[in-house]
């Protein structure tokens, strides 16, 4: 049995029994990783709250060659205030989903983690912000994954040359300055239907959370 000490972000919970449940993890230079909470669905007791969904913090576990089990958890940021906006849970709902969805287990991607921990930080402090928040993760996640449109890419869509504009910009400024930019509010539709189309035709995800995201994110 060897007893490690990761750290990373809750992404996932799923219910196991009437008391105890898995999470799925993505941590610093690991990935993805299940990790078996025995109790966590009793209120009464510590893994409860320290292994909610987007609970990120340094993880203490234990793994044999059929399961890892989850120790303790020192909580470095639980984002509570996602949870006071239903347009911010949503879209933050939606990080953790494409993130589960498009990577597979024990594959690190460190400036994914990177990504989603400052999107969900920029949600957290400012939740209205949701649809530009939005704009920016999905643009620089498809960047990271190597599917930056190019020149060919811009000619053949409905992109206005304002919007081009501002996705080069948020291609070329760095993850930890990139929520700094401000989107207009009226380039938000023409980016929004450019990016679901790039999405749709280079990764091949289907998530569920992006349904509440077109329905009640997007219509605001």
């Amino acid at each position: 049995m060897e007893t490690k000490r990761i750290r990373g972000i809750v992404i996932r919970e799923n219910i196991a029994g009437d008391l105890d449940k898995y999470i799925v993890l993505f941590a610093k230079n690991v990935g993805k990783i299940s990790v078996f909470v025995k109790g966590a669905r009793n209120r009464k007791c510590k893994p409860f709250s320290s292994s909610a969904l987007f609970t990120y913090g340094d993880f203490v576990i234990t793994s044999t060659p059929k399961t890892n089990k989850l120790v303790s958890v020192d909580i470095i940021e639980n984002f509570y205030n996602l949870r006071t906006s239903m347009e911010a849970s949503i879209v933050s709902m939606y990080f953790v989903e494409f993130i589960d969805k498009l990577f597979v287990e024990n594959l690190s991607d460190d400036d994914s983690l990177y990504l989603v921990l400052k999107g969900l930080k920029n949600l957290s402090i400012s939740p209205a912000r949701y649809r530009e928040i939005l704009i920016i993760f999905q643009a620089k996640f498809i960047q990271l994954q190597g599917y930056k449109p190019n020149e060919e890419i811009y000619l053949n869509s409905n992109l206005k040359s304002e919007s081009l504009y501002t996705l080069e910009f948020i291609f070329n400024t760095d993850i930890k300055n990139v929520f700094k930019i401000n989107v207009k509010q009226n380039l938000f539709q023409n980016i929004e239907e450019f990016l679901t189309v790039l999405i749709n035709n280079n990764l091949d995800v289907r998530l569920k959370s992006f349904d509440m995201v077109k329905k009640i994110v997007l219509t605001n």
